[in-house]
């Protein structure tokens, strides 16, 4: 049975596209969806994103199934495969109908066979689709002196075609002439209005980019370089290091506070890592990081158990657990098998999943979403204090790529700021409004200020001790538990009821 659904086609009669015998006349454009991919990198620094089942030529005769091509191989034009990433998401996918006499064409440079089932359809980024539309209707258009084209956006990026058309309109290198028209420009539209939109898209740069006709540049980390200097100088060290140094906690719980959680989750063999990062969110107009996990160590298994212990020590508080691929086993025990009631629950809907499932479901939609979130808190009203370096320094590494997409830069991790992202996600209105009780809301509709929704049940439980099944690295690399002496008298049992109120207890 085919895994594409909700296929439609549109129909072709003037555009011809690239193949290896010139270009050619085609029928029309498929559009389907299909949530297993493939990245396939190549030796010329082209990529094709396409389903498994797409058919990708060796030589001029001679095809082989995505899925089965390797690293190293040779395809047509003796391009090397350089890599090969399976994911799965929700954007759609594109192929080209009855393409004339040879039923080929290239994609991203790299010659495919049309697709003859529809559980062939290649995934093409729309960017490559207009490429190639533009390389092949220009020439029709550059023979006639009348011809006029008229080509309307709003910006989405830097380096695509709409932008370069743009840039040379400006510098007057194409024949292009260029046209802007703000918000401002539209009758009816004040600063009201302006509001109401910042509310709606919940990011500036949102704003920027929609309204105000501005391309945003890609491949820019999420913070500049005078906002990283300005973060992190309120970097410290940590108050208590734990769990061989995995653990750095920078402020003690406190019961009066309101915490969130985020958790990354890896497989353990020492490539990425699992994250949990901890923030306290009680004035969302100063929102502090307070501790850190991190460890590419531990297996999924194990790592449940762990983050039951450090949710614990902060008063089991909501936690945003990215569920995809391995987090589903930790996610599912942590809430069915361990009974940890605050685990949030986002993205089944969006993803497409026909029931509801615990955690984040993570895929294009929701990581967009999140990631114009985090950059809200961060860039726009500059209300996040990161205490931990290390965190910092991914979200300086963390950019925007050609397609939009955010991630690490090559060579570098993101599974520190991914986690980041999940715990100030529980901000996004739509989801603290499920969770707690939203008392007020900025000029871009989110929350500012927020309490328990807990009908007088503090949403803080009492902590375990951050101390408890952790070892302490610090300047000796010991701890030892502090002896309290009584002054006599009947301070004595004051103090000792103090202690056991912090979770001390008598033994023996």
């Amino acid at each position: 049975m085919s895994d594409i659904i909700n296929h439609k086609t549109i129909s072709n009669i003037e555009f011809e596209v690239l193949t290896d015998e010139g270009f050619r006349s085609f029928e029309g454009l498929i559009i389907g969806e299909n949530s297993k991919k493939l990245r396939i990198e190549f030796s010329n620094s082209s990529s094709l994103r396409c389903t498994p089942e797409q058919k990708i030529f060796l030589s001029a005769d001679k095809t082989i199934y995505a899925k089965d091509l390797q690293v190293d191989d040779k395809v047509f034009g003796d391009l090397k495969v350089i890599s090969i990433h399976r994911y799965e998401d929700v954007e759609k996918v594109y192929d080209l109908l009855e393409v004339e006499d040879n039923h080929r064409y290239y994609a991203n440079d790299i010659l495919v066979h049309q697709c003859l089932l529809i559980d062939e359809c290649a995934f093409i980024e729309p960017e490559s689709i207009l490429e190639d539309f533009w390389r092949s209707v220009f020439p029709t258009l550059s023979r006639s002196k009348k011809s006029k084209v008229l080509i309307a956006s709003t910006p989405n990026g830097t380096g695509n075609l709409f932008h370069k058309l743009y840039e040379g309109s400006e510098k007057g290198e194409n024949g292009f002439v260029s046209e802007k028209v703000p918000w401002y420009d539209i009758p009816g539209r004040d600063e009201k209005w302006k509001q109401e939109q910042l509310a709606a898209l919940g990011s500036v740069e949102s704003f920027l980019q929609e309204y105000e006709v501005q391309f945003l540049s890609v491949g820019d980390s999420a913070i500049n370089d005078a906002l990283f200097y300005e973060l992190s100088q309120k970097c410290v060290d940590p108050l208590v290091v734990l769990d061989d140094g995995n653990y750095k906690i920078y402020e003690n719980p406190d019961s009066t506070r309101i915490y969130v959680a985020g958790v990354d989750i890896s497989e353990g063999v020492g490539i990425d890592a699992s994250v949990i990062q901890i923030f306290d969110i009680t004035d969302p107009r100063h929102i502090k990081q307070v501790a850190v996990y991190h460890n590419r160590q531990i297996p999924p298994l194990e790592f449940t158990n762990k983050l039951h212990t450090i949710l614990k020590n902060w008063g089991s508080p909501l936690a945003l657990i990215e569920r995809n691929n391995c987090g589903a086993q930790v996610v599912d025990r942590l809430a069915f098998d361990i009974g940890y009631e605050k685990v949030v629950s986002y993205g089944a809907k969006i993803a497409g999943r026909n029931r509801p499932q615990m955690g984040m479901i993570a895929h294009t939609n929701t990581k967009q979403k999140g990631v114009s979130n985090m950059r809200h808190f961060v860039n726009d009203m500059k209300v996040v204090e990161f205490k931990d370096i290390e965190t910092l320094k991914e979200v300086k590494e963390f950019v925007r790529y050609p397609n939009g997409t955010w991630k690490a830069k090559g060579g570098f991790h993101d599974d520190r700021v991914m986690a980041a992202m999940y715990a100030l996600f529980i901000l996004d209105k739509e989801i603290t409004e499920r969770y707690l009780e939203i008392l007020e809301v900025d000029d871009y509709g989110k929350p500012c200020s927020v309490a328990p929704m807990d009908f007088g049940v503090s949403l803080f439980e009492n902590p375990t001790s951050i101390y408890t099944d952790f070892e302490v690295v610090g300047d000796n690399n010991t701890f030892m538990t502090p002896i309290v002496f009584g002054m006599g008298g009947s301070d004595v049992p004051a103090e000792m009821s103090m202690l056991e109120q912090e979770g001390w207890s008598i033994l023996g």
